[in-house]
């Protein structure tokens, strides 16, 4: 794989976890108790999972941006871990063209319906998508499996589309349902090994910044 090719499958990977990601809130909205988000940082996903935080921070690191995943507490009285992706502001307006098309152009090659050769190169590359994007979704919105089914629970419309087609072509058929707050792409539990069997090379060009668990201020006045 070419080290253009490798970059594009890099950057689709990162911007799947920003789409499958949960829409990231102010803090008055979410009423944090920890220490505000710096104002020379922007933050570009939230993550239920520190592994899915990790990789996105590994990603951008990879393509050449600074970003850094910290901890942070969320809730009122029901408490709550919040995994918040921020990027250095120089870097936001870049990091944002760059999702943008590379989301643009994914969707693109995955969706499109020009009829492919399995020795396609062309075809080749989809799959690499199509695993790529699966396994962005595995690592953020996997729900507990249920009835020899794998869940994924997905807020985004367009990001369910690119999952179900993204299994078409890696043999495995998908279904969609309703539930509250998201849609659940359902795929047999057996498949997980065809869907998952994908790993970017992350070989960052600077090592990203891990911020450890902000303490809430549990003095009374």
């Amino acid at each position: 794989m070419s080290f253009l090719t490798s970059t594009f499958v890099t950057a689709f990977e990162a911007v799947c976890l920003v789409r499958c990601a949960r829409p990231v809130l102010q803090p008055e909205t979410r009423r944090l108790s920890s220490r505000p988000v710096a104002t020379q940082s922007a933050a570009v996903a939230e993550f239920d999972r520190e592994d899915a935080s990790q990789r996105l921070t590994d990603l951008l690191a990879c393509l050449g941006y600074h970003a850094r995943a910290e901890e942070r507490d969320g809730g009122g009285v029901r408490r709550y871990a919040v995994q918040q992706v921020t990027i250095a502001e120089p870097d936001r307006l870049a990091v944002d063209r760059m999702m943008v098309a590379s989301w643009q152009r994914g969707r693109q090659r995955l969706l499109g319906t020009d009829p492919l050769g399995h020795s396609s190169p062309h075809h080749a590359h989809r799959v690499v998508l199509a695993r790529a994007a699966w396994n962005a979704g595995l690592l953020v919105g996997r729900l507990r499996p249920r009835h020899g089914q794998l869940r994924i629970g997905i807020a985004e419309p367009d990001m369910v589309a690119i999952l179900v087609r993204a299994a078409r072509l890696l043999g495995v058929t998908a279904s969609v349902s309703r539930r509250s707050g998201c849609f659940v792409v359902a795929v047999p539990e057996s498949a997980a090994p065809t869907l998952a069997g994908y790993q970017t090379p992350v070989t960052p060009y600077a090592r990203p910044t891990r911020i450890p668990h902000a303490q809430p201020d549990l003095a009374v006045a």
